[in-house]
């Protein structure tokens, strides 16, 4: 009855708690140990989640190059189960790793692959924050050529929800 309710608790807590979340993920794990009649693909769906929770705490501690080997492995297992939250969360850990690291281009790569992922899953809130923050690096870089690029892309709609919104302003 626990494990529906540790996965969405402990993404929650990732960066709020994080070894509170962590904590969760270790129970939510043993649990699914000992959840035999749970089909495998819901499993497999659950171990991605929480190889994400554990790929941010770990970026979260400073360890990038553990942190992205972790995001990596969690998104290639959420493109296998074709799931695009997971996916494209995956992306988004690893755009704001590339920047800790300093690498603009590989975060920008990240991200535009975050907004592929979500637009073709039809995920427009995760394709226009992953663009608003792109928008965001490009302004910082070039600001006509941001504004050229950028300045027809969001609609009142997506300007019109609160997380989208932070983001593009």
């Amino acid at each position: 009855a626990r494990l529906p309710l540790l996965l969405p608790l402990a993404w929650h807590l990732r960066q709020r708690d994080t070894p509170r979340a962590l904590q969760l993920a270790d129970e939510a794990e043993a649990l699914l140990g000992d959840a035999p009649a749970l089909p495998a693909e819901q499993r497999d769906a659950h171990i991605a989640r929480l190889q994400l929770v554990r790929a941010e705490a770990t970026w979260l501690s400073g360890q990038l190059d553990a942190a992205d080997a972790l995001a990596r492995q969690a998104g290639q297992r959420c493109t296998a189960l074709q799931l695009v939250a997971g996916s494209a969360d995956a992306h988004w850990l690893r755009a704001w790793i590339a920047i800790d690291r300093g690498d603009h281009v590989a975060a920008e790569t990240e991200l535009e692959q975050m907004a592929a992922v979500a637009r073709a899953g039809g995920d427009p809130q995760r394709h226009a924050i992953a663009d608003a923050v792109n928008a965001r690096w490009a302004v910082l870089r070039d600001l006509a050529s941001a504004q050229q690029r950028w300045a027809q892309r969001f609609t009142p709609a997506e300007e019109n929800q609160p997380g989208v919104a932070s983001w593009i302003y």
